[in-house]
């Protein structure tokens, strides 16, 4: 019967090395290699005694612990098989990864305890602790998130309850290939979960750790002129990109929840084809981005026709609310409903005032973008290569 021994217990301390090497489920991973270890221990006792007339009950429950071990380790394997992405999901999922191996597990013990008298009190708080672990593994997995997508200026975000159909993720990511630009966000790839009735989906992209430019505008109020400045030739140079590709490219929704602010104060414009990339990228968007009117961001000429045909005079419009914000920090229209701001704007061809320190140089940018005549407001690539001073020197 000691020939049957040796063999579990090599076999359980290969599947409790494989547990300290997991990354993803660490924690439940270790206290499965925990309860191996203890139960090979068992086994280890029993091969010192030298005992070899083992009972049929106890046989029966060696066989039933070496099916466990095989079932973890062929778990693990598959585990580690998996890409990144599904360990991602995995770690941030309510489940136990190894339920019945450890339900089997348990079973073991419960014999192992009564006929080798190992102390009972283990069992105990079995449940207790995996429910423990799995809540342990998705807050260190959202740490693990956060530093990895500051290391690696990418980041992994779930879009939970979405029915929107595969080629919507397609479409954008294919969008923003086109445009390689420091200015327009990458996206890296999707992700999708299917293991639920309804798919998950994952958007990798860079990873903008100041939020969209609306809640850096909320978050920080007291910004120099120099840094405002510089946020606008930020956010202009991602529209220029767009609108000088090989073919004209419009955006269709230009507002400043689609410009994402990195660390290091980079603009980048994002949310071509899913318009509802930004919205997920932020983090507080229920409290800050909700405030903006998006009936702010449309030209007079828009408000008056549901059917003008949207063009480049049209966004830049749009940009010209982006940059009326970036410059006061403050909401368009704030306050307004939509009926009020289509008196204002469509039929008196209203101009919020800017902040009584605004350079004149700039003041007159904005002003040319909000034109009420499509005709007199610039293009981006006037805007940038005017002789304008204020803009030329980046703010500084």
């Amino acid at each position: 019967m000691m020939d049957k021994l040796g063999p579990i217990i090599a076999l359980g301390q290969g599947v409790y090395k494989q547990c300290e090497k997991m990354k993803y489920c660490k924690k439940q991973s270790e206290r499965l290699g925990e309860r191996v270890k203890g139960l090979i221990r068992a086994l280890q006792s029993l091969q010192d005694q030298g005992e070899r007339n083992l009972s049929e009950h106890i046989i029966k429950v060696l066989d039933d612990f070496k099916r466990a071990l095989l079932e973890a380790k062929q778990q693990i394997e598959h585990f580690n098989k998996k890409t990144n992405f599904y360990r991602f999901l995995s770690a941030d999922k309510d489940k136990i990864l190894f339920q019945e191996v450890n339900e089997r597990l348990r079973n073991v013990w419960e014999v192992f305890s009564m006929t080798l008298q190992i102390d009972q009190h283990f069992l105990c708080s079995w449940e207790k602790e995996d429910q423990s672990d799995v809540l342990e593994d998705k807050q260190s997995h959202q740490r693990l998130r956060e530093l990895e997508n500051k290391n690696l200026e990418a980041t992994l975000k779930e879009i939970q309850n979405t029915l929107k159909p595969r080629h919507y993720f397609n479409n954008e990511i294919r969008a923003m290939k086109k445009f390689d630009s420091p200015n327009i966000l990458r996206i890296f790839g999707i992700c999708i979960d299917k293991s639920d009735n309804l798919p998950r989906f994952s958007i990798v992209m860079e990873y903008c750790e100041l939020g969209t430019l609306r809640e850096l505008l909320e978050d920080k109020k007291d910004l120099s002129l120099g840094m405002r400045i510089h946020l606008i030739l930020e956010a202009a140079r991602g529209l220029y990109r767009l609108h000088h590709s090989e073919t004209l490219q419009l955006h269709r929704n230009i507002n400043s929840s689609n410009f994402l602010v990195t660390g290091n104060y980079q603009v980048k414009l994002a949310g071509f084809e899913l318009s509802e990339t930004q919205t997920f990228i932020s983090q507080k968007r229920k409290t800050k981005t909700d405030k903006v009117n998006s009936t702010a961001y449309v030209s007079p000429q828009g408000l008056k026709n549901g059917f003008y045909r949207y063009d480049v005079q049209a966004e830049i419009y749009s940009f010209g609310i982006v940059l009326w914000e970036i410059v006061t920090g403050k909401i368009p229209f704030d306050g307004k409903d939509n009926k009020e701001i289509y008196q204002l704007a469509a039929m008196e061809g209203y101009q919020e005032p800017v902040n009584e320190d605004c350079p004149p140089e700039l003041q007159e940018v904005i002003e040319m973008c909000l034109a009420y005549e499509p005709s007199q407001r610039p293009s981006v690539k006037d805007q940038l290569t005017n002789e304008n001073p204020i803009l030329s020197s980046d703010g500084q």
